[in-house]
């Protein structure tokens, strides 16, 4: 006989979305860090009540979804039009304030200054790169 596990999570579990199967999630990230981080992020889960994963997750998509450059997401991480939300051939002004809160976002957050380069990214770079990386193997 197999014993019960004395430890549970006392989180709640994230519910699916509607509409969900099995593979909503295909990929897995695994990472390492310094037990303080971890402990961070597991108090700031907690006061959400979610999940570390899904805390992680929620991070990632919102840090992506403030790239003008990138298509929307939806609040799981899948993608849900072609190309970037705001045209920069389209609506040059909205994109240009989108790109510069991108700017300050990376700068204030990371201290990292986008390089301008990224301007010149034409709207279909992602589909094509993602397209060519499953040609190549990766996932």
């Amino acid at each position: 006989m197999v014993k019960d596990s004395k430890t549970r999570s006392k989180l709640p579990r994230p519910s699916k979305p509607s509409g969900a199967d099995d593979t909503a999630r295909e990929g897995r990230l695994v990472t390492r860090m310094h037990q303080p981080l971890l402990d961070l992020v597991d108090i700031r889960a907690r006061e959400r009540g979610e999940s570390r994963s899904r805390y992680i997750e929620r991070l990632l998509v919102a840090y992506l979804s403030a790239d003008p450059r990138n298509p929307r997401l939806d609040p799981h991480g899948r993608i849900l039009t072609d190309g970037p939300p705001i045209s920069k051939a389209g609506d040059p002004v909205r994109f240009g304030a989108a790109w510069s809160r991108w700017v300050a976002l990376n700068e204030n957050l990371l201290g990292i200054r986008v390089p301008d380069g990224g301007l010149d990214e034409p709207p279909e770079f992602v589909d094509e790169t993602r397209a060519q990386m499953r040609r190549d193997g990766h996932r």
